[in-house]
Formats: structure tokens, C-alpha cells, sequence
């Protein structure tokens, strides 16, 4: 068997910033994930085994020291960011499989679970879609056409280049990748062929390895979390925990966790100041961004001040596209992640794995966009009310 994650790092970073967050500030709560797959005509349940003994595999991998030298001096300044005390938990940090239940649900398709503390159990999300794509297209695409992948990511660097506006991405596409090799690849062609665009790449492993910036702040998660809190009070706790854990550093914020409007309404004056920007992850990014440009703007904020990072299943097209509109408007950035790493001639996995409970209560994502929805129904239908009475 060939291991399909072959490094602790080989994560986005947005999930050890996380993890550091939890390993301070709640090492004590337990947490639940439940995986879902999007394509409702994909069977999934052929690569059950497969996945059981990658996840399997996880349990012996450990971070090397080379590995936590790059934690320890992100940013430029030793423990400026992941601290002494973290770094010296991750030198001895070892999944535990059994966290992982793989199963047939009650529609006979495959289902993956993970429950336990937060701090054991945070990187799973990311190994886990990993290994489910990797399985999957290892099964039904072993033979993908890479020449054409290539020739497909060479038209993307030749739309960039034709752009007449300043146009900058980053690379995010490590959950839904063919393969870390091919993730790899392409992560190379662009660093020597589009450094000018490329402003880095959320995936620690590679782009250490590579000498290619590492990027990342915060997921859906985060927020989620504090719903076990507070329903109501989750963005403003999760927004002042985040500020105490990092200061200045990551301070980009989601904002569709209970959809743009709910946020809005709770995002205080001294966080607006406080944090650097948003990140659109689902609906209308036009409608978005108008909305987030009107409200700065309400609030005496010039936007012009502020950033807007896109990264809602974008191709290099839709990004360009957005880019001319944000023009003058706001600073902006792109997330862009399936659609580079894993574009060939056949359809990509739109595959998720979301918190669904956090210290035995349900959290939920109820996002901009219906079908995204994830969670208790009726936790759900009461956070929408709550933000419905606050109308006016």
C-alpha cells in the first residue's frame, strides 16, 4: 500500500492555527465531525477499506524537527506565532485512529465520523478528504491525462497574464486534490511560472518543501465551535478569542457561518477596526462583496483599507472576473483550490467534513447558500429567528 499522507504538515495551515487555539484555550472539550458527500450519484463505499487503512496509517506519523523549526519561526520571529508550549505539544502529538469510525449509513452509503478533544482530533478533517479523493480517483481515474491537466494549467497562468488589473491568488486546494503528487506539481509549475500571481499556498508540507509562502487564518469550524458557548453570542466570542490567541496575525475573518446579514449585525466597532478583512465561502460573491462595501462604508470605514478574500469553488475565469469588479473598490484575493488541483477531463468530488457538535451540543453552518446547510434543523431554525427579531 502506498501511504497517501505522508507528513503531519502535509494540512492546511488554517488547521494548526486552530489547533493552537484549542490546545489554549479549550483543551478540555470534545468535539464531533461528520463527513458528506455532495455528489449524490458517486458510491463511495468500494474505497471504504482503503480509507480505513490510510487513516489506519496516520497513527505512525509524527512531526519531524525540521517540520516544527518551520512552526516555530512562521512569521519571521521564533514563536512570534505557535508558541514554546505548542510546539513542545506537537513534538510528542500522535493521531489516534480509533477517533475515526468508517461506516455504511442508513441509505447504504459510506459515512466517516470522528469524535474526541478538540486539540486530538482537529487535523482529521483535512487527512481525511484527502485520503477520500486520493482513494477514490486512485479506483476510478488510476490513468488521468496530466498532459492535459498541464495544458489546462497553463491556459489558467495565460488568462493571469493577459489581466490588465493586479491579480493575485492563493493556492487552497489540498481537501480535493487528484493526489499530493499532483497537488505538488502544480504548486511547481505555478511558483516557476506564476510567482508574480502566486501568493502562496495554504498546504504547510508543500510549500516549506518548496520555498513557496504558507497562508491560512481560520475555517468554519472556529465559530461553530462557540455556538457550544453561546447560539447567539458565537461571533463575538469566537472573533475576541481568536484577537486574545493572535493579536494581529490571521485576522481574517468568515463571515457566512450563520450567513453575511447575521454576521454583519454582529460584528462589533472594534472588530471591524481590528480585523484586516473577510472571506466569502458561499453565495453570490457580487451580492457579497456589495453588501460588506456598504456596510464598511456605513460604519466610516474606507474599504480601500480592507481586504476581501474569494474562495467559494473558484476557477481562474470566475476569479479574474471578480477581480475587474473589486477594482478601486476594495483590496481583494483569491482562494483557489479544485479547479487547479484536480482539473482534468472528468468531474471532481465536492466532498465536505464539518464540526457537528462541540461539548455535546449540535453546532451547525447555515452559510449564504441553502444548500450548504449542515447541522440540527432545529438549532437552525431558531438562530434564523433569532436574526429575524433583531430585524430593524
Amino acid at each position: 500500500m502506498s501511504n497517501i499522507i505522508k507528513s503531519l504538515c502535509d494540512i492546511d495551515l488554517y488547521k494548526i492555527s486552530m489547533m493552537q487555539f484549542a490546545f489554549h484555550q479549550f483543551p478540555d472539550s470534545v468535539v464531533a465531525y461528520d463527513f458528506k458527500c455532495r455528489n449524490a450519484e458517486v458510491d463511495l463505499t468500494p474505497i471504504m477499506p482503503e480509507v480505513r487503512l490510510q487513516v489506519d496509517f496516520l497513527s505512525h506519523l509524527r512531526f519531524t524537527e525540521d517540520e516544527l523549526t518551520f512552526l516555530h519561526n512562521y512569521g519571521g520571529v521564533a514563536g512570534g506565532v505557535f508558541k514554546d508550549d505548542f510546539i513542545k505539544y506537537l513534538r510528542t502529538f500522535k493521531l489516534n485512529p480509533d477517533q475515526v469510525k468508517i461506516y455504511r449509513d442508513e441509505d447504504n452509503q459510506m459515512a466517516i465520523k470522528v469524535e474526541g478533544l478538540w486539540t486530538e482530533t482537529i487535523l482529521y478533517e483535512i487527512f481525511v478528504l484527502a485520503i477520500v479523493n486520493e482513494s477514490y480517483f486512485k479506483m476510478t481515474q488510476p490513468y488521468a491525462d496530466k498532459n492535459l491537466g498541464l495544458m489546462k494549467l497553463y491556459n489558467k497562468i495565460d488568462q493571469m497574464k493577459h489581466s490588465v488589473i493586479p491579480f493575485q491568488f492563493m493556492e487552497f486546494g489540498t481537501r480535493r486534490r487528484y493526489s499530493q503528487r499532483w497537488q505538488e506539481s502544480v504548486i511547481r509549475v505555478l511558483r516557476d511560472n506564476a510567482a508574480h500571481y502566486l501568493m502562496g499556498t495554504s498546504n504547510v508540507d508543500i510549500g516549506r518543501r518548496l520555498g513557496v509562502k504558507v497562508l491560512g487564518t481560520q475555517a468554519h469550524e472556529l465559530f461553530s465551535f462557540h455556538q457550544s458557548i453561546s447560539y447567539e453570542k458565537c461571533h463575538q466570542l469566537t472573533l475576541d478569542n481568536w484577537k486574545k490567541e493572535y493579536g494581529s496575525t490571521f485576522m481574517i475573518a468568515l463571515s457566512d457561518i450563520y450567513g453575511t446579514d447575521a454576521f454583519l449585525k454582529d460584528f462589533s466597532p472594534e472588530n471591524v477596526k481590528h480585523y484586516n478583512g473577510l472571506r466569502h465561502d458561499s453565495g453570490d460573491p457580487v451580492v457579497w462583496v456589495n453588501k460588506v462595501l456598504d456596510f464598511y462604508k456605513s460604519k466610516g470605514v474606507d474599504p480601500m483599507s480592507k481586504i476581501v478574500i474569494f474562495s467559494d469553488g473558484l476557477t481562474i475565469e470566475g476569479a479574474l472576473k471578480l477581480n475587474d469588479y473589486c477594482f478601486n473598490k476594495i483590496k481583494v484575493a483569491f482562494g483557489i483550490g479544485t479547479s487547479i488541483t484536480n482539473d482534468f477531463d472528468f468531474k471532481a468530488l465536492n466532498i465536505v467534513m464539518k464540526m457537528t457538535k462541540a461539548n455535546d451540543k449540535p453546532v451547525v453552518k447555515i452559510s449564504d447558500q441553502p444548500s450548504k446547510a449542515i447541522g440540527d434543523k432545529k438549532v437552525i431554525e431558531s438562530i434564523i429567528k433569532h436574526y429575524e427579531s433583531m430585524k430593524g
